[in-house]
């Protein structure tokens, strides 16, 4: 059995990444998979459109897959890449389950001048106006200067475990985390959330898009 790891539209396809697997499919019951030919055991992390392509981060490096075949670009030892973003520059930005943030370029990972003081999984990554990073128990890390502010419970996130992050168009951001979704300011203000207590499911979200 195969689990599900990440969904993600682009304008052609829906594309779905399982363990060691990947599926391109434009319909939700006709499917053609491709197998991580370099391993087959990889599991799949998280998946970006990009200019580069479809990204895909895994436990064992950086693939692309270019609509016909999957290539391994950068193998990866003693890390694994959890989140994979593009900013409206066309910057890709690279997190990894230690902390490390990184941009890639050309086949390569280089790293940033943004900095976690603790090794903690980077689980998303949102850049606009100011950089945005969330973890995985150490709430969110926003960078509007050249030293990062934290968000976390003790100013008003729910909860420190963020799942994604992404931009409502309106300057806010949205966080989905283990503890229902927050709308945060461009100031880094926590503005509102909402909860099980508010008529939300459940209160574990792992996944937010904005339409």
């Amino acid at each position: 059995m195969f689990q599900l790891q990440y969904i993600i539209r682009n304008a052609v396809a829906l594309l779905v990444g399982m363990w060691g697997m990947f599926a391109n499919s434009a319909k939700c019951y006709a499917q053609t998979t491709y197998q991580l030919l370099a391993n087959d055991h990889a599991q799949i992390t998280c998946v970006a459109a990009t200019h580069h392509g479809v990204l895909i981060g895994t436990t064992s490096g950086l693939y692309q897959f270019n609509g016909t075949s999957i290539d391994l670009l950068i193998p990866i030892v003693g890390d694994t890449i959890t989140a994979l973003a593009q900013s409206a520059n066309r910057t890709t930005w690279v997190g990894f389950s230690s902390g490390r943030i990184a941009r890639y370029e050309r086949r390569s990972i280089i790293s940033s001048n943004y900095k976690i003081p603790l090794r903690v999984k980077v689980t998303s990554i949102h850049a606009d106006k100011h950089f945005w990073v969330g973890t995985a128990g150490k709430g969110i890390y926003v960078w509007r200067s050249s030293t990062p502010t934290v968000i976390d419970i003790n100013n008003g996130l729910t909860d420190d475990y963020v799942y994604q992050i992404t931009s409502t168009g309106d300057n806010n951001i949205v966080a989905a985390t283990d503890r229902g979704i927050n709308t945060i300011s461009n100031s880094a203000t926590v503005v509102s959330s909402f909860t099980a207590k508010d008529g939300l499911k459940d209160n574990i979200v792992k996944c937010v898009a904005v339409a």
